[in-house]
Formats: C-alpha cells, sequence, structure tokens
C-alpha cells in the first residue's frame, strides 16, 4: 500500500521516519534531464548538505515495474514461434505422407486427363480441409484457457475477435504453405512412374 502525504504536513512523530530519504515527483515541461542541473542547484542554494540521488524518468521507472512482463512476453513469443515452425514442419511432413500415398491414384487420375490444376487443386485441398480442423479446434482450446492468460495480458481482451482471426488467418496461411512443396511435388509425378508405384 502507497499513499502520498505533503512532507511540510508530517507531523512531528512521522519526522524520523522521512530522514532516511524523500521521494520527490517533479514534472517539467521540456526534457527532464534538462531539467536536474536547475534543481540541484536551487537545493544547494537551500541547503548544501542536501544531496540528490537516484533521479529516474517517469519512463524508465514504468519500464522497470514491466521489465518481467516484458520477459515473459518475449519468452512466450519466442515459444509462439517455434511452435509455429514445428506445426509447419509437421503438416509438410503429413501431407508428403499423404501424397506419397497416393502417388498411383494422381498417376491414374493423369493419365486420364487430369491437369495439374486439378492434383494441385486436391492436394491442397486436403491440406486445407486438415487445416481448418485443426484452426478450429485451436481456437475453441484457445476461448476456453484464455482465462488463464488474463493477468499477463495488457491493452487487449482476453477474447478479442481481432486477435483470435488474426491468429486463425495466419495459422491457416501457414498450413497451405506447409501443403504447397508436396503439392508442386505431386504436380511433377510422371503418369507411368506412378501408375508402376507401389
Amino acid at each position: 500500500t502507497q499513499f502520498f502525504y505533503p512532507f511540510m504536513q508530517l507531523p512531528e512523530k512521522l519526522m524520523p521516519l522521512a530522514a532516511g530519504g524523500v521521494a520527490v515527483v517533479l514534472r517539467t515541461a521540456g526534457d527532464p534531464a534538462g531539467v536536474m542541473g536547475q534543481v540541484r542547484k536551487a537545493v544547494g542554494q537551500h541547503d548544501s548538505r542536501e544531496v540528490i540521488y537516484g533521479v529516474q524518468t517517469l519512463d524508465s521507472v514504468i519500464a522497470g515495474s514491466l521489465a518481467a512482463r516484458r520477459i515473459t512476453m518475449f519468452l512466450l513469443g519466442v515459444f509462439a514461434t517455434l511452435a509455429l515452425v514445428l506445426a509447419s514442419v509437421g503438416i509438410y511432413g503429413v501431407i508428403s505422407f499423404m501424397v506419397g500415398q497416393r502417388t498411383h491414384e494422381i498417376g491414374l487420375r493423369m493419365a486420364l486427363g487430369a491437369q495439374h490444376r486439378d492434383v494441385m487443386r486436391l492436394v491442397l485441398g486436403e491440406g486445407a480441409k486438415m487445416a481448418l480442423v485443426g484452426v478450429a479446434v485451436g481456437t475453441a482450446a484457445a476461448l476456453g484457457l484464455t482465462r488463464l492468460m488474463v493477468n499477463e495480458l495488457f491493452g487487449v481482451a482476453p477474447q478479442d475477435p481481432l486477435t483470435f482471426a488474426a491468429v486463425a488467418i495466419v495459422l491457416t496461411l501457414v498450413a497451405l504453405l506447409a501443403c504447397y512443396l508436396p503439392a508442386r511435388h505431386a504436380v511433377r509425378v510422371d503418369p507411368m512412374v506412378a501408375l508402376r508405384y507401389e
């Protein structure tokens, strides 16, 4: 608990408590660092024994009080990025495996006249379905778990629709990008080779 009391109005019995030092807050119109020289000069003229120390701007005080939360959010961002990379690699692996399993089918489709864009649409469509299901399940889980992060958020509502929409779009785009390479590989399959593939 903190409270502010005018120093000159402190009762006599509380004066010893203030003897260890007094914190003074000074509002300036310009640069605080430039004003401190004038403040030191004025204090020295009043009492040359007084010492001014621990000078901080309000910005540095706020930055110091938020340092722990900023580190937490930075680490959370690092781990979220790592999770996104791992998810992308996982999606790429699953779609590549799926394309490998369906090489014979893809070759048959191409031998029967399927165009490159049809095969690309087939592979990307499968990946998009999995991505949308994953995003839907993840969004539902995130909405349920937001109450655990309420104390870590500042300036953002726990269930901010814009944040959820942006994350869903980014994850869907990352999933489609991870599906693109296997889809491009499937398009290049030679139908004769694919028909002999087992």
